[in-house]
């Protein structure tokens, strides 16, 4: 059985390269990997993802829409889940997948389309050998791949929620909320300055301007917002539907950042 999931999968990665092997300008870069793709031995390697990787990030910058990048992404996803979780437990492969976690997870997102990123193994096996690793974005991430498969399954609802909810169940977005604010209580009492208010500008669409400690603080509360504010959403529109007991919506702090909060033009 596994060898057949193996071939189903390696088949959809050439089907994916047969898609694009005549593009203008590309077309040897997608002939070499092809090749590559076709032997057993050089699927999997690290040069194979990489080349994908090169043609994902050329794409992200020549495309028009975004159709032509997704495409290589669904690609590296698959190479990705055709490797397995345990090949990223080395230190200096877990850079490597965390930085294709995040293109994935927000493909799947915008894409409205589930992820494998969302099985269990694929949240925890990378960071057997070393929980500590595991960072505050990465556990973002993790809410993040659930929160693609709760974009897909209310889109599988064709706008009729007063069907039986058997797809998306209210119970799961409000304990992916509850995770989120615990997730926010630790940063907050981590980085309690993560932000400051520099200044006020005189306009409605940003009166205050925060200054990040770090640019990769200033992307992981974004990434926070972004979770959070999808997260009410589909909360707003499952709630009538639940039985589930209230959550926590909003919660003052001590930061210059919203964080607990049902205000999402405040957290845009």
């Amino acid at each position: 059985m596994a060898c057949q999931e193996t071939s189903r999968k390696s088949t959809q990665v050439l089907a994916y390269i047969g898609r694009h092997c005549f593009r203008t300008g590309a077309y040897q870069a997608l002939s070499d990997i092809r090749s590559e793709l076709s032997t057993a031995e050089r699927r999997l390697s690290d040069e194979t993802l990489a080349s994908m990787t090169a043609l994902y990030m050329f794409e992200m910058l020549v495309s028009k829409t975004e159709r032509e990048w997704m495409s290589h992404v669904n690609g590296i996803g698959v190479l990705l889940e055709l490797r397995g979780p345990s090949l990223y437990k080395p230190s200096n492969m877990k850079g490597i997948f965390l930085e294709h976690r995040i293109m994935l997870v927000g493909k799947s997102i915008i894409s409205r389309q589930p992820t494998f990123l969302q099985s269990p193994i694929w949240k925890t096996v990378p960071w057997e050998d070393d929980p500590a690793s595991k960072s505050d974005i990465d556990y973002l991430v993790d809410i993040g791949a659930d929160v693609s498969h709760y974009n897909s399954d209310l889109q599988d609802l064709n706008g009729d929620l007063s069907q039986e909810l058997k797809y998306l169940h209210p119970v799961d977005v409000a304990s992916s909320i509850e995770e989120l604010n615990t997730w926010w209580r630790q940063c907050e009492a981590e980085h309690p300055h993560a932000a400051t208010v520099t200044s006020t500008a005189n306009s409605p669409l940003f009166p205050i301007i925060l200054e990040y400690d770090t640019f990769w603080e200033a992307f992981t509360i974004c990434f926070h917002n972004a979770m959070r504010i999808l997260l009410l959403q589909f909360w707003g529109a499952l709630k009538p539907f639940s039985t589930f007991h209230s959550i926590l919506l909003d919660e003052q702090n001590s930061t210059a950042l919203l964080g607990i909060t049902s205000n999402t033009r405040g957290l845009i």
